[in-house]
């Protein structure tokens, strides 16, 4: 009888010790697979690979958009996919925050810099990647959401 009790108690035993022994792992073990992981991307520029963006993550809640003039329209650390064309963003546009936007300088041509606060951005892109290439354009005037929406012809999450 003895034995039958040890042999039923082995099996418990060992699944407490493994249970244990899981929760004494560092946190990062269990990033991934509970909390969604480490999901974050970086945008380069295609024609020269430099990197142009902090660590972003897709926006999943549309909530925290903001619409309100001259204030950020999307949260920093966060990106967003045009699903389709609207008024001057085209299918695939990438959309961040205006801070998340790295080794990146305004466009050499001032006839692109046009507005009165900041960039109105309604004469074509106005953003290049230290190198030079065109990558978007920013809208940072004050009757614009503040944004940065960047070509996905041009650019790519990595």
């Amino acid at each position: 009888m003895l034995e039958l009790l040890l042999l039923g108690l082995i099996p418990l035993y060992l699944l407490l010790f493994l249970f244990f022994q899981l929760l004494s792992l560092p946190k990062k073990y269990f990033e991934k697979s509970f909390e969604g992981g480490n999901d974050k991307l970086k945008l380069i520029c295609k024609a020269c690979n430099l990197e142009i963006s902090e660590p972003l993550a897709e926006l999943k809640d549309l909530n925290l958009i903001n619409e309100n003039d001259g204030q950020d329209y999307i949260p920093r650390g966060y990106y967003l996919i045009q699903e389709e064309t609207a008024y001057e963003l085209v299918k695939g546009s990438i959309i961040l925050n205006i801070k998340d936007l790295t080794n990146s300088n305004r466009h050499s041509d001032s006839s692109r810099l046009n507005g009165c606060c900041g960039l109105d951005g309604c004469d074509g892109m106005n953003r290049v990647c230290l190198n030079d290439h065109e990558i978007g354009t920013e809208y940072s005037d004050c009757w614009r959401y503040h944004k940065v929406v960047l070509n996905p012809e041009l650019v790519q999450l990595i």
